[in-house]
Protein backbone atom coordinates (compact mmCIF):
# COMPACT_ATOMS: atom_id res chain seq x y z
CA UNK A 1 0.00 0.00 0.00
CA UNK A 2 1.08 3.50 -0.60
CA UNK A 3 -0.07 7.00 0.04
CA UNK A 4 -1.48 7.88 -2.96
CA UNK A 5 -4.25 5.07 -1.08
CA UNK A 6 -5.51 7.67 1.06
CA UNK A 7 -6.92 9.50 -1.43
CA UNK A 8 -7.73 6.89 -3.96
CA UNK A 9 -8.98 3.32 -3.44
CA UNK A 10 -7.20 0.23 -4.95
CA UNK A 11 -9.07 -1.14 -8.27
CA UNK A 12 -10.03 -4.72 -7.46
CA UNK A 13 -7.32 -6.64 -8.99
CA UNK A 14 -4.48 -4.84 -6.79
CA UNK A 15 -6.20 -6.04 -3.53
CA UNK A 16 -6.76 -9.47 -4.73
CA UNK A 17 -3.43 -9.67 -5.24
CA UNK A 18 -2.34 -8.14 -1.83
CA UNK A 19 -4.76 -10.62 -0.03
CA UNK A 20 -3.46 -13.43 -2.50
CA UNK A 21 -1.16 -13.88 -0.23
CA UNK A 22 -0.58 -13.79 3.58
CA UNK A 23 1.16 -10.87 4.52
CA UNK A 24 0.43 -8.09 6.82
CA UNK A 25 -2.43 -5.82 5.93
CA UNK A 26 -2.69 -2.08 6.49
CA UNK A 27 -6.09 0.03 6.71
CA UNK A 28 -6.58 3.08 5.48
CA UNK A 29 -8.72 5.26 7.53
CA UNK A 30 -10.61 8.36 7.14
CA UNK A 31 -12.49 9.69 4.19
CA UNK A 32 -11.36 7.45 1.44
CA UNK A 33 -12.64 4.25 3.91
CA UNK A 34 -16.21 5.77 3.89
CA UNK A 35 -15.33 7.15 7.50
CA UNK A 36 -13.55 3.79 9.20
CA UNK A 37 -12.17 4.95 12.60
CA UNK A 38 -9.91 2.37 15.20
CA UNK A 39 -9.25 3.37 18.58
CA UNK A 40 -5.57 1.59 19.06
CA UNK A 41 -5.56 0.56 22.66
CA UNK A 42 -1.77 -1.09 23.12
CA UNK A 43 -2.31 -1.86 26.47
CA UNK A 44 -4.76 -4.29 27.17
CA UNK A 45 -5.60 -2.62 30.66
CA UNK A 46 -6.69 0.85 28.32
CA UNK A 47 -9.06 -1.37 26.34
CA UNK A 48 -10.79 -3.14 29.38
CA UNK A 49 -10.99 0.52 31.11
CA UNK A 50 -12.59 1.75 27.90
CA UNK A 51 -14.40 -1.17 27.53
CA UNK A 52 -16.19 -1.20 31.27
CA UNK A 53 -16.80 2.53 30.62
CA UNK A 54 -18.62 2.24 27.24
CA UNK A 55 -19.88 -1.52 27.22
CA UNK A 56 -22.72 -1.11 24.59
CA UNK A 57 -19.75 0.07 22.00
CA UNK A 58 -17.51 -2.80 23.54
CA UNK A 59 -20.43 -5.27 22.62
CA UNK A 60 -21.41 -3.97 19.09
CA UNK A 61 -17.86 -2.80 17.55
CA UNK A 62 -15.65 -5.26 16.01
CA UNK A 63 -12.41 -5.49 17.61
CA UNK A 64 -9.29 -7.10 16.82
CA UNK A 65 -7.19 -8.70 19.26
CA UNK A 66 -3.41 -7.76 18.91
CA UNK A 67 0.01 -8.53 20.26
CA UNK A 68 -0.42 -5.93 23.30
CA UNK A 69 -4.03 -4.54 23.32
CA UNK A 70 -7.28 -4.28 20.99
CA UNK A 71 -7.82 -2.35 18.02
CA UNK A 72 -11.55 -1.30 18.00
CA UNK A 73 -13.04 -0.34 14.87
Amino acid sequence: MTLHHQGQLPAEATWRKWFAQPSNIGLVMGEVSGGLICRDFDAFESYRAWAEAFPEWAKRLPTAITARGRHVY
